[in-house]
């Protein structure tokens, strides 16, 4: 795609995330989810779909991004704002794919006694194509695709400090003739429109794929995570189901899989039936945390000593309210409120207790 200028509305909304500037009030009182909320300004009651929420790691600013998405009238809308925020800043994406996911990425650079910052955005697209953007350019899109994907699923971004834009990992899950976890690695260049005499179109460049199946034609990816089983080793946490099976796992190497859970039981239900789970997040030292379709939020318990325990429970309190989408931010979980949807609340993890 031909470079355009950064348009009024991307420098405005990159400012914001950038300046720290909270016009609204402060941070609330760190943990209540019935006392603090960020809201949609443009939510369709009935509409619109709330498809994911993303929290970049090593983010000084505090930035949280956020997809919602309305298939009746093919308009998808990115989100963006800050803790303490009380609205997000909504901006429409002019984009013909259909997004089931997104990831962000802090990047700053320097060149020639000029610092730039952005956030990289991923795009994970239901025809099977991963979009990459800057969230201060978000129609100059870099497009790539593995040759075999239908549909994809999840992304999920390494916690690295990918801050400098070099090799850039990202994890994502897709279907194909069968279930397929993915790595993408990809450069990034906030310089790339002081270049384009060069033929540069847009920041990304490099971009190389390393997939393997995990599943056969009857099940289909539902999530994926990043898990380190050393301290400078990650490896795919990932979510599928079948008609008859739930699953939960990780792939250690190309030969050697951990299952967390394997069921027929919805763990969301205790019912019998696909437990339809949209997301799904790692907070280290807390738990692995669930949501799907119907409200509510399961927990694996994590430790960094011994790992996910394999104990897959239901849990209660503020995540009841949980549906659709979920993050975490180092501190707290985020979700979309399924008693008030159009918002996101915040609350601590909950205890996954034995």
């Amino acid at each position: 795609m031909k470079f355009t200028h950064l348009g009024w509305a991307g420098w405005a909304l990159l400012s914001m995330l950038l300046s720290g500037c909270n016009p609204s009030s402060g941070d609330g009182d760190g943990g209540s989810a019935t006392t603090y909320t960020i809201n949609d300004p443009n939510w369709s009651a009935g509409a619109d779909t709330w498809a994911s929420i993303a929290i970049p790691y090593f983010d000084t600013k505090a930035s949280i991004f956020a997809l919602v998405r309305n298939d009746t009238t093919n308009v998808q809308r990115l989100l963006s704002g800050q803790r303490g925020d009380k609205t997000f800043s909504s901006t429409q994406l002019a984009t013909d794919a259909k997004y089931n996911d997104i990831a962000a990425v802090r990047i700053t650079q320097s060149k020639d006694g000029e610092s730039k910052t952005d956030y990289a955005m991923v795009g994970c697209a239901q025809d099977g194509s991963l979009e990459l953007f800057l969230a201060s350019d978000p129609n100059n899109i870099y497009t790539t695709k593995p040759t075999s994907a239908v549909s994809c699923a999840s992304v999920a971004v390494d916690p690295v400090n990918y801050s400098d834009g070099d090799d850039v990992q990202i994890r994502f899950a897709y279907n194909s003739g069968s279930a397929v976890v993915s790595k993408l690695t990809f450069d990034v260049d906030l310089f790339y429109s002081t270049e384009a005499s060069i033929g540069t179109a847009n920041a990304f460049s490099s971009s190389s794929w390393v997939g393997e199946s995990v599943g056969s034609s009857d099940y289909s990816m539902r999530a994926i995570e990043s898990l380190f089983v050393t301290e400078v080793t990650a490896i795919p946490l990932y979510a599928m189901q079948s008609t008859s099976s739930n699953e939960i796992s990780a792939k250690r190497s190309f030969s050697t899989t951990w299952s967390y859970y394997n069921s027929a039981i919805n763990p969301f239900t205790a019912a019998t039936e696909p437990f339809d789970m949209t997301d799904m997040i790692l907070a280290p030292d807390h738990g692995l945390y669930m949501v799907g379709e119907k409200p509510g939020l399961i927990g694996n318990r994590h430790s960094e000593v011994y790992g996910l325990d394999g104990r897959t429970k239901k849990l209660s309190g503020d995540g009841d309210r949980c549906i659709d989408a979920l993050a975490w931010d180092g501190t707290d979980l985020w979700c979309h409120d399924s008693t008030s949807e159009g918002r996101l609340i915040r609350f601590s993890p909950p205890n996954i207790s034995d």
